[in-house]
């Protein structure tokens, strides 16, 4: 009986920090499910998890991006202005007769102006990343309100909202475009020469500096 606590104890030993955050997650994620199937007959029904996916995707793709942050030992408190803000110039631009795809662009280019100057004031400013994301928050949550005077941008054409609220083959596009995303970012982050970067850096920024890591960039 000792023999058979020692080897399991040995075997709980070798698993990795990876694995057994990964199995606390999920063992939390399927305790939960439990927990409302039980309290709901229509929990586990398609409807209600596809609509719990849909709501869940939006936030499901700003942590893709919050996850390289934190891997690297940053923090952005930016990033809910940041979406605001993108999301405003796209639709203004849209009601003002700007074909879709190209106030798309507009949209991301807003983004990545944003979180360029986050960068730059952090890399090369030397501002601890709280501070420069907090004083970008506010200005540009200052410039969503001040663009639409508080006022909801609408009327928006159908080719557009359909990426939001349209389906393909009876699984909703947000879902599918998350998906899409997952795979592909988690496949940089595990298996690409950016993605060794960004550990190196979270691990230990004079480390990777020293083994020729562009730790700026």
């Amino acid at each position: 009986m000792a023999f058979g606590t020692a080897a399991g104890s040995a075997a709980l030993k070798n698993i990795s920090r990876e694995h057994k955050q990964l199995f606390s997650t999920f063992s939390a994620l399927f305790i939960l499910c439990f927990i409302f199937s039980v309290l709901s007959p229509y929990f586990l029904s398609v409807n209600n998890l596809l609509t719990v996916a849909t709501q869940t995707a939006i936030i499901a793709i700003i942590a893709i991006g919050q996850t390289y942050v934190m891997i690297t030992t940053g923090i952005d408190l930016s990033i809910g202005s940041n979406i605001a803000l993108s999301g405003m110039l796209a639709g203004i631009a849209m009601t003002n007769g700007v074909p879709v795809w190209i106030a798309l662009l507009i949209g991301l280019a807003s983004g990545c102006i944003v979180g360029g100057l986050n960068g730059v004031m952090i890399a090369f400013g030397k501002i601890p990343p709280f501070i420069a994301t907090l004083c970008t928050m506010m200005a540009v949550r200052g410039i969503s309100l001040t663009l639409t005077q508080g006022f909801p941008v609408s009327g928006l054409p159908k080719s557009f909202t359909v990426i939001g609220t349209g389906s393909l083959a009876g699984i909703p596009i947000p879902v599918i475009l998350m998906i899409l995303l997952t795979v592909i970012f988690g496949f940089v982050l595990s298996k690409t020469r950016l993605g060794r970067h960004v550990y190196a850096v979270g691990s230990n920024v004079d480390a990777a500096r020293l083994s020729g890591v562009n730790t700026k960039a």
